[in-house]
Formats: structure tokens, sequence, C-alpha cells
């Protein structure tokens, strides 16, 4: 078995370290469902707000929506009616590319929550590519991609409010967030990226049948 690893073309990926001025902001970039954990980010940001006032944070929100999300989206914004912050947070559903990146340079930190065990998770690339760190759990791809990168921590599944203590940690180290935005940067743009993609499937391809591609 040979691994070779998603790759994105670094050129549409600009640093946008440092971060803006003002509140920090924390992100989602994935489908608007169950699966990827929309509902725990929320929670998790729900605590921030709450418990945790020397935090203070924002959210954004995007990804993919389809009408089969919608209940789902809309259990979520109550949610945050509820708790009374709705007028921190920032909800925009299928997002173009040139929004996406807008969105992405605008972040301090990106988590998706995923409930299951994702296979890579090409937003965590993504968003080191623009100097972002991330925050994902301690299964699936996660442990290793974010090993490879450097530009992220994991959070412990089995331990409540891990979560947000990690959350907590990247938006107020300020130290740890350039560790984490610079390594993981220069990582992606060193071994994720399509052309080394490429490069890598044409030599796993010459090693396994050589005579189909002369």
């Amino acid at each position: 078995v040979r691994v070779i690893h998603n790759g994105i073309d670094p050129a549409i990926y600009i640093d946008a370290a440092p971060r803006p001025a003002g509140t920090p902001v924390i992100g989602y970039l994935a489908r608007l469902c169950p699966a990827k954990g929309l509902h725990t980010l929320i929670d998790a940001f729900i605590t921030l707000r709450k418990d945790h006032p020397d935090t203070d944070c924002r959210l954004h929100i995007a990804g993919a929506a389809t009408p089969a999300d919608e209940p789902y989206i809309a259990e979520q914004r109550s949610k945050l009616d509820q708790a009374g912050l709705s007028g921190v947070v920032d909800i925009t559903p299928n997002i173009n590319q040139e929004q996406k990146l807008a969105m992405l340079g605008s972040l301090t930190v990106l988590s998706v929550p995923a409930t299951y065990g994702e296979s890579f998770g090409l937003y965590v690339i993504e968003a080191n590519a623009m100097g972002v760190p991330v925050v994902q759990p301690d299964h699936g791809a996660f442990p290793e991609v974010i090993g490879e990168t450097g530009g992220g921590i994991l959070y412990a599944l089995d331990e409540p409010g891990d979560l947000v203590n990690k959350l907590k940690a990247v938006l107020n180290d300020k130290t740890l967030h350039e560790q984490l935005s610079r390594a993981g940067r220069a990582r992606v743009l060193e071994h994720f990226t399509a052309n080394r993609m490429a490069q890598q499937i044409a030599d796993t391809l010459e090693t396994i049948c050589p005579a189909a591609l002369r």
C-alpha cells in the first residue's frame, strides 16, 4: 500500500498571517450536516462565550448545504438565538471559491469536529495553506495529516470540554498560534501540492506497471 496525500494549488492560497485586527474568528468549512459535527462546534462556541469571558471570539460557518440540511441548520440557528449569540455568528452556505478564500483569510483558527473517521479532510490543508491553525478530533486521518503538517492540535473525544480547551489555547496563546500557523503553511506548500501529488502518482504507476507507460 502506498499513501499519496491530496494536494492543492498553492498559488491560490495567499498567506493571510498575521490575522486581521479585531475579534478572533473561529471558522467551520464543510457541509452543514450532523456528520461533520457542526453542532459540536456550536456547542463549544457557546461554552467559550458563556463560561470563558476572557476569550472573545466570533464564529463563521461556511460550506455546502442542500435542502435536506435545512432543518438541521435551522436547529443550530435556534440554539444560537437562545444563547443570545446570533449577532456574533455568520452562516454563509454554498460559497464560491473567491468567498471561501476570503473567509479563510479572516479566520484565527478552523475546526470541523467530524463525528466519523474522516479519510483526509481537505479543509485542513486549505486552512494551513492560508496560515490558519486547525483544532480537530483525535480520530480518522487527522492524527496523520496534522502530524505531517504540524499546523494544528488534536482534542480528545473522550474528554468533555477538551475541544473548548484546545480552541481557547489557540485563540489566547499568540506564541502557539504563530508556531502552528508557520509550520502548517510551510509544510503544506512543500508536501501537499497538486504537482507533488501528480508526480507521486506517476512514480507509483511507473513502479507498478512501467511497460504500460511506455
